[in-house]
């Protein structure tokens, strides 16, 4: 049987990934947080969202040349370890550099575990399910996370609580590196005879339509809880409403793995996108509370929708599954421009020139995706 399709290995992946995912969950209240600390500005605060994944990112595109070889059980408590020390970090930081670097250290144990993570998904024998339902889970969870930090923790006990309630979590997660096997040497999908680490042409096209998704999401995502501040709501509105988001971007990819196998993929990522610019097209106007808890909650089903379908999308076209561990390399150098991009579009434009920023991003990846389905070089399942 495939390592990769044992029951205890998708629980201990998704333990390890949802432990993964917890800055990212978090970011919006932690720039909220650090931009009224340390009384810096939105493109301030944007880059230590963008330095938290410009650290994930260069851990997660060496993968390529560590996860074939490494013993990823070890590599995951190590990378858990990471993760820890930066928090810890943060916590006792008492200026912006000091949290700059932390943010980079944390993204450098975040991109090792996702690096795994995705390897083990890839590698199943139905990867659409096992990219959907991983994401389904995993951001339930996280919304129940950032909903015990919005609605309990942060208003009474600020930053410090916040910080040591997500290590115990990330402790608590990182157990699960006992379930992931020690490797997938002579298990998942067979490699090529020869080592090659040029993708082809339809892999760098799903590379690059994963990295601007990854680019727009984050521009949007990061500023959420500005935008709900801006407009006059109170943080015990705006918490729920991004909890709401990650149980949506849960339930969108849950549906995306359900009907997956009987639409063809490309007409569901086509859906998945209108409902992104749909949502950024209703933060235009957030006069009502009603509306922007609204645009937010669909921003997340159309999030949750679009991921497994391109992740899918690589996994079916690297017939090697060489490079499905550079997801996350992909979604964390498209993710970690984004915080900054959208802070400067913020900045120099409003509210506005963030929406139109991030719709022009999702158009132009849609557009990759497209146009994978005009290469020759590997078909297309579905």
């Amino acid at each position: 049987m495939n390592p990769a399709d044992r029951r205890s290995t998708f629980a201990g992946a998704l333990a390890v990934f949802t432990a993964g995912g917890l800055f990212w969950a978090f970011l919006p209240l932690f720039i909220g947080l650090q931009s009224e600390a340390l009384q810096i500005s939105s493109t301030g605060a944007g880059a230590l969202g963008s330095t938290y994944l410009a650290g994930f990112s260069l851990m997660s595109i060496s993968a390529l040349l560590w996860v074939p070889r490494a013993n990823w059980r070890y590599t995951l408590v190590a990378a858990g370890l990471t993760v820890i020390a930066g928090f810890c970090t943060v916590y006792a930081a008492q200026n912006y550099i000091t949290v700059l670097l932390a943010c980079l250290v944390i993204g450098i144990g975040m991109g090792a575990k996702w690096a795994i993570s995705y390897r083990l998904f890839g590698a199943t024998s139905n990867p659409d399910r096992a990219f959907g339902l991983s994401i389904a889970i995993s951001y339930s969870l996280l919304a129940a996370i950032v909903f015990v930090l919005g609605r309990f923790i942060v208003g009474r006990y600020g930053l410090d609580g916040a910080v040591l309630f997500i290590v115990s979590a990330v402790a608590v997660l990182t157990l699960g590196a006992y379930w992931v096997p020690a490797n997938l040497s002579g298990g998942g999908r067979p490699s090529g005879a020869a080592i090659s680490y040029k993708p082809p042409l339809a892999v760098a096209l799903a590379l690059a339509g994963i990295l601007l998704g990854g680019l727009g999401i984050a521009a949007i995502w990061a500023f959420v809880e500005r935008i709900g501040a801006a407009a006059g709501f109170s943080a015990e509105q705006i918490g729920p409403v991004l909890s709401g988001n990650l149980l949506a971007i849960g339930a969108g990819s849950l549906l995306a793995s359900a009907i997956a196998a009987r639409i063809p993929r490309l007409l569901l990522l086509s859906i998945g996108y209108l409902v992104l610019l749909g949502s950024l097209w209703c933060l235009l106007d957030i006069a009502e509370f009603g509306v922007y808890a609204l645009a937010i909650t669909a921003f997340g089903l159309g999030t949750g929708f679009v991921m497994p379908l391109q992740m899918a999308t690589l996994a079916s076209v690297d017939q090697s599954g060489r490079f499905v561990v550079l997801i996350a390399a992909a979604q964390g150098f498209g993710s970690a421009l984004g915080p900054l991009l959208g802070g400067l579009a913020g900045d120099s434009g409003g509210r506005a020139a963030l929406v139109a920023t991030g719709a022009i991003i999702f158009l132009l990846s849609y557009t990759l995706f497209v146009l994978i389905r005009r290469t020759a070089t590997a078909p297309q399942s579905n």
